[in-house]
């Protein structure tokens, strides 16, 4: 084993040797043992049971857990938030009947408008024909964002990004690949599209939605899982009256969110390029093409605060058509 080059702030190298006269390591990856400067495989994304690039979050085990399976792939007629349970509460409410109706998920006879979630092998929401996009099969759109994107509340022809790609005559007939999932963030997004570019070699990469400012995601190695992490509204008050004294979120500062979304856009954009995909990123400003710029102007977070999914605190049915059609134009444009 050759010793690396000794740094200030490296590990202590005495430390490790001595571990590993007993047979003991501290971690299970080398690049501890090999040091700095030392070539990093670029695909080590690969080997997932290790390097941990691939799908495995909190979220994807609460998934699990909520849909009463542990494995995918799975079809259910509810998603948190999207439960019989939360149905029950917002029924319960005069309000929350009186939104349900007036959203048309409760029907006259009383009762509710179905929604099926199906979900592929890799834990992602598709519309029931793609039980594992890894088959072999190359090209289409990527749609990496949250809960919006993948529809949470919603069957799943009725969001923003089915619509448009199925509007748009230059994608209607490419493979339509949901990678929305809820509580992402670009961090997120850039590593699941590091995970999966090479094999599906997409056509193109839309992203929308990236929270940089409230959302990124931290390797939980005792569970085994990426957890994201979130701030509050609360919590980013404090930061900015300078009481914060909590390093999560501090994560979040400006100057800090600022990084991470250009970080991950500029990598995002590398993986695009390197596949010879296109990357079309929603809050990027388009300062080079005007007319991109004026269609991407059109999209808005919600048509009217009154229009909800069927949860009651997602974006409705009005949204996402108008969304999609303002995306189907965009996809027209960049195609």
């Amino acid at each position: 084993m050759t010793e690396p080059d000794r740094y200030g702030n490296d590990v202590d190298w005495d430390i490790i040797k001595s571990l590993k006269k007993l047979g003991l390591g501290l971690v299970r990856d080398n690049s501890i043992m090999r040091g700095p400067l030392k070539t990093i495989s670029s695909r080590r994304y690969e080997a997932d049971d290790i390097f941990k690039f691939n799908q495995t979050t909190a979220h994807q085990k609460n998934m699990k857990d909520a849909l009463g399976n542990r494995y995918f792939p799975v079809d259910s007629k509810q998603f948190p938030t999207d439960t019989i349970e939360h149905w029950g509460k917002n029924m319960a409410r005069e309000a929350g009947r009186k939104r349900l109706i007036d959203n048309g998920w409760l029907r006259a006879d009383g009762t509710r408008v179905e929604i099926d979630y199906f979900f592929n092998k890799q834990g992602l929401r598709h519309d029931g024909t793609v039980i594992d996009i890894m088959d072999g099969h190359e090209g289409g759109v990527i749609y990496l964002g949250d809960s919006h994107t993948m529809g949470v509340g919603l069957a799943i022809e009725d969001t923003w990004t089915y619509i448009a790609h199925h509007e748009c005559e230059k994608t209607k007939d490419l493979r339509y690949i949901n990678m929305g999932n809820p509580g992402y963030g670009v961090d997120s997004y850039y590593r699941l599209l590091k995970r999966y570019i090479r094999f599906l070699k997409p056509n193109l990469v839309v992203m929308s939605y990236p929270w940089q400012n409230t959302r990124t995601e931290m390797f939980n190695a005792r569970e085994n899982i990426w957890e994201v992490q979130t701030v509050t509204k609360s919590g980013r008050q404090h930061l900015n009256d300078g009481k914060a004294n909590v390093a999560p979120v501090e994560w979040f500062h400006t100057a800090q969110s600022y990084i991470r979304w250009y970080k991950n856009l500029e990598a995002m954009k590398w993986l695009c390029h390197e596949q010879g995909a296109k990357l079309y990123a929603v809050e990027e400003e388009h300062e080079m093409d005007e007319t991109l710029q004026e269609i991407t102007n059109k999209l808005v977070h919600q048509v009217d605060d009154k229009d909800l999914a069927r949860d009651l605190v997602h974006y409705g049915r009005k949204t996402h058509r108008h969304n999609g059609e303002v995306l189907a134009k965009v996809l027209d444009h960049i195609l």
